[in-house]
């Protein structure tokens, strides 16, 4: 545990000796709390779980693009994409990786509070974990990596199926509760 730790306070400081990173962070606080509501109306969402889903998917980038500006050539390599790693050759209780598996666990849990869906949430985790490292690739500001695309996803697709066992659980249990009245069937019924 302790070393895990370690490489996170390390992956933390070096991702905010960057100052970007701290503007973007800045910056996805703000425009999550702005943008959520208008987002959640639109898409019928709730609120609280759209902050959370604005805010986790900025959080994403952060660690995996934004940091690296600066730090390496920004450029557009098109080409780049279509050069991806496969395999998978780290083990997976490597701090690191387990960072990675962790990466999009506040997306996963914000999309899924929001839409109280897992066929939304799971293709939104699925496509903002291939779209991490295809850009990271393509602006040369990493390597794509198919072993992290997948960790990311694995990580967000158990995130978002907990938080919806959690939203179910929640809701048989507040029907069990609720007294078995006219009104209260009615209420029921306009749910």
């Amino acid at each position: 545990m302790g070393q895990f730790i370690e490489t996170a306070a390390g992956l933390i400081r070096w991702t905010f000796a960057n100052p970007v990173s701290g503007l973007f962070l800045a910056l996805t606080i703000a425009s999550a709390w702005i943008l959520a509501p208008w987002v959640a109306r639109r898409l019928n969402w709730g609120q609280a779980g759209t902050r959370i889903m604005l805010f986790g998917a900025g959080l994403s980038l952060i660690p995996t693009i934004v940091a690296r500006v600066g730090t390496r050539d920004l450029g557009l390599h098109p080409r780049a994409v279509d050069i991806c790693g496969t395999g998978f050759s780290r083990p997976w209780l490597d701090p690191a990786e387990v960072l990675n598996v962790l990466l999009l666990v506040p997306f996963a849990v914000g999309i899924t509070l929001a839409s109280r869906s897992l066929l939304v949430a799971v293709p939104a985790i699925l496509l903002l974990s291939v779209a991490i490292e295809r850009a990271q690739a393509v602006t040369a500001l990493g390597q794509c990596d198919q072993e992290d695309s997948v960790r990311y996803f694995l990580g967000g697709a158990a995130a978002a199926a907990a938080t919806y066992l959690v939203l179910r659980v929640r809701q048989r249990s507040h029907q069990e509760w609720e007294p078995s009245t006219p009104s209260a069937a009615a209420t029921r019924e306009r749910r």
